[in-house]
């Protein structure tokens, strides 16, 4: 079976080509797939603060993310997230204030930052072996 993802629509990115980081986010929609790709070139980090405060209620981050932004995705309304086996960085506060119950880390972040799922409802995390600090 073959499960098609619709992303959402690349004109609600505000995208930095240079650093190949999704700046700010202006749409809507409240369930965001994030896509791979913009303008085509390939995503790998979420800025600073870009989908702060928007009222996202699930979020789908693309395979090939590699940094997750200060406060990226604070003051929302996530329940669960999964990081990717791309990401490598999450920072400080990047989930903080929303709703998150169930948490599954990527193998190749090696720390978790200080606040980064702070005031969350989190009851299951799955955390990678290799992890090495945990600073929340």
């Amino acid at each position: 079976m073959m499960i098609n993802f619709r992303t959402t629509d690349e004109s609600h990115f505000t995208f930095d080509e240079s650093r190949r980081e999704i700046v700010d986010y202006d749409g809507v929609e409240k369930n965001v797939v994030v896509p791979t790709h913009i303008d085509g070139c390939e995503v790998v980090s979420i800025g600073p603060e870009a989908f702060w405060n928007k009222g996202i209620k699930t979020v789908t981050l693309p395979p090939t993310l590699s940094v997750i932004g200060f406060y990226a995705f604070a003051f929302n309304e996530l329940t669960s997230v999964t990081i990717p086996e791309s990401a490598a960085l999450i920072e400080d506060g990047a989930f903080m204030y929303n709703k998150i119950t169930r948490l599954r880390i990527a193998k190749n972040i090696f720390a978790i930052p200080h606040s980064a799922f702070r005031h969350n409802k989190l009851e299951q995390i799955v955390i990678p072996e290799n992890t090495q600090e945990i600073l929340s």
